[in-house]
């Protein structure tokens, strides 16, 4: 697991969240939806996020294409947390715009 993903998933943890990650299988890299790092759960919603240290614009136009086409239904959302490294803290963006 990525140090950030670890990060993430701590503070997810001291919020309340209930966290999922994939299960690692050998030499692969496994995602939710294909996209997805982490699932953070609570009662009333879930959310989807992925993890990374490049900001989405950064990203390949394939990643973009699949997170723009992705639907997920109300009680869900998809998050892309980006780290910056000069605030040391997670940036997060619900829309991830291009």
């Amino acid at each position: 697991m990525h140090y950030l993903e670890k990060k993430a998933i701590k503070f997810l943890k001291s919020q309340g969240y209930k966290v999922e990650k994939y299960p690692k299988v050998k030499y692969q890299r496994q995602d939710f939806l294909g996209l997805f790092d982490i699932m953070a759960i609570k009662p009333d919603h879930i959310r989807f996020i992925q993890v990374s240290a490049k900001k989405f614009s950064q990203r390949s136009k394939e990643f973009k294409q699949k997170w723009f086409e992705i639907k997920l239904p109300e009680c869900c959302r998809k998050e892309y947390w980006f780290w910056s490294r000069r605030l040391k803290d997670f940036l997060i963006d619900i829309s991830a715009p291009e």
